[in-house]
């Protein structure tokens, strides 16, 4: 007899926005990297005032800090009513999620978590959707204000049956992908057989089972590929970061008033390509 559990599964969808639609998308993604910055500083502020006066000031948490925040947010930052006031809450949440792991780490003496950063724009850009603003019409998903948003072509359907318990709308090179979290029931049966299946690695045929089976994998693509990366890492070292390299302050490039320039456009442009060969 099979028993049956619940398990969690993530399916990742490639989405297709129209301009207003992804308007939209990067609105969220900003709002959610300012509510992030804010809520990571005031939570550094608080928590060395904890520091110094733990009975007079207590330890920062995500429920103060966004009580706090939705509290001057109307007279301050109106436009984050723009997109939904989910995201926000949610970003505060995960600089109070982001702290505990880095304490509970040191805690355990295990270093992989790392204090909290500053969001920068054109990393890691992505914001969180309420299992409330989510749903689904065949090969559209309809993402926060419907009115606003509308519904949004996506390249599949969501292949999972189960509770829908939220999702996350990330932007990767010049693709918008929403993962979908889902809650549903497995069956779990004893495998009916007890054959095995052998294993061989060659040079011809890169995976040779015993069964017949040949898997080749591409080799040759993806070496290719390599080498456009590294070509194109070459040709993005040459180009014009804003930063200032070790022992070269003076070859930075500056304006007629001798104010240091941003980035330059082809910087930006190539380091679009470079993440667009990433994706790939």
């Amino acid at each position: 007899m099979a028993e049956v559990i619940s398990i969690s599964r993530a399916h990742k969808i490639r989405l297709a926005p129209n301009r207003a639609q992804e308007e939209y998308l990067r609105r969220a993604c900003g709002v959610r990297r300012f509510a992030f910055n804010w809520a990571l500083a005031e939570w550094n502020r608080q928590y060395a005032l904890h520091k110094d006066d733990p009975a007079g000031n207590p330890r920062p948490g995500w429920a103060a800090l966004a009580r706090q925040f939705n509290g001057i947010k109307d007279a301050e930052y109106p436009w984050i009513r723009e997109v939904s006031c989910r995201v926000p809450d949610r970003a505060i949440r995960d600089v109070d999620a982001a702290w505990k792991n880095f304490f509970r780490s040191c805690k355990n003496k295990d270093m992989r978590f790392k204090p909290p950063r500053f969001a920068k724009k054109g990393r890691h850009e992505r914001f969180y959707v309420h299992q409330s603003e989510l749903a689904f019409k065949g090969k559209h998903v309809r993402i926060g204000m419907v009115r606003k948003v509308g519904w949004i072509r996506a390249r599949e359907e969501i292949r999972f049956d189960g509770k829908i318990q939220g999702a996350t709308v990330t932007r990767v090179a010049d693709q918008w992908y929403l993962s979908v979290q889902v809650v549903m029931e497995h069956g779990v049966t004893a495998h009916p057989t007890g054959e095995s299946v052998g294993i061989d690695m060659g040079v011809a045929n890169q995976v040779a089972m015993s069964t017949g089976q040949l898997l080749n994998l591409p080799i040759k693509e993806m070496r290719e590929l390599e080498q456009r990366i590294r070509r194109a890492n070459k040709t993005l070292a040459r180009r014009w970061s804003g930063k200032i390299k070790k022992g070269h302050a003076d070859k930075a490039l500056r304006d007629s008033e001798g104010n240091q320039l941003h980035a330059s456009n082809r910087f930006r442009k190539q380091a679009d390509r470079l993440a667009k060969m990433h994706r790939r």
